[in-house]
């Protein structure tokens, strides 16, 4: 079984336990893949380049807050439902152009914010939180540009486009049913 969630203790460092926080949890990889592949479809360049920007610079504050001790109750299934509602708009190509789509990357800040706290809550304390951060941030740009490369090879066409999404969004909705994967 895959852990579901990420969790602290891997690496000796701060920058490697923060890139091993988004590899090692699958909902967190899930997640920022399909923003990768969100931005591979995206019909407007200005859309696909803001997508993941803005994920990065919501996990980033995210992150500050997590590590300052603010964080919820309903992390880890935000988290979790990031997945499903991810893989929704890549089936629907809910991808309109920038002026009337400005609402993915504002969704892509909250998205990356909710997984911000999640990493900052979880700083070893042992470890420097500026490496940490940069490590974490390192993860997330190569598992969007993985999902950016899965998206530009096989999401061109409908039908594996539609059954990435669907694998997606069915990883996410197993994830919150609390199946193991």
């Amino acid at each position: 079984m895959i852990a579901i969630l990420a969790h602290i203790g891997h690496g000796s460092t701060g920058f490697s336990s923060g890139i091993l926080h988004p590899l090692l949890g699958i909902d967190h990889l899930l997640a920022m893949v399909a923003v990768g592949v969100l931005a591979a479809v995206a019909t407007d360049r200005r859309l696909a380049w803001a997508t993941p920007a803005a994920f990065v610079a919501g996990m980033v504050g995210g992150g500050m807050l997590g590590m300052a001790g603010i964080g919820a109750g309903f992390i880890e299934s935000t988290i979790q439902a990031s997945i499903v509602v991810l893989g929704g708009l890549i089936a629907a190509s809910v991808v309109p152009s920038f002026r009337t789509g400005a609402w993915v990357p504002v969704m892509a800040l909250a998205f990356g914010g909710i997984h911000g706290i999640a990493h900052g809550g979880e700083v070893p304390g042992s470890v420097s939180p500026a490496a940490y951060v940069l490590g974490f941030v390192t993860a997330t740009v190569v598992l969007h540009l993985a999902g950016v490369f899965i998206g530009s090879t096989f999401g061109r066409s409908a039908g594996v486009r539609m059954a990435l999404a669907g694998s997606l969004s069915a990883a996410g909705l197993a994830i919150l049913a609390g199946a193991p994967i």
